[in-house]
């Protein structure tokens, strides 16, 4: 997207620990986008131990799409496709 002009800023965060990792557990990250405005869309995040499938953490990203002038624009129709 930033070769086409659009960059994607985090402009909100949060995370719920839910349980520990130690240094050696394998842990997997699911994400979900989904669009919030024309401008606007959002990650969601499942972090979870591979062992036994605990969620150790549970979280959103939230981005705005900015043209190369670092102003709000629309978010490319393939994206809005993408997430629809």
């Amino acid at each position: 997207m930033e070769a086409d002009g659009y960059s994607l800023p985090v402009v909100e965060v949060h995370c719920e620990y839910k349980a520990s990792a130690r240094y050696d557990d394998e842990i997997a990250i699911e994400t979900t986008a989904r669009l919030m405005s024309p401008v606007r869309m959002a990650f969601d995040y499942r972090v979870a131990r591979v062992e036994d499938g605990m969620a150790i953490a549970t979280g959103f990203t939230v981005h705005a799409s900015l043209g190369t002038s670092g102003r709000p624009i629309r978010l490319p129709a393939r994206v809005k496709e993408f997430l629809v």
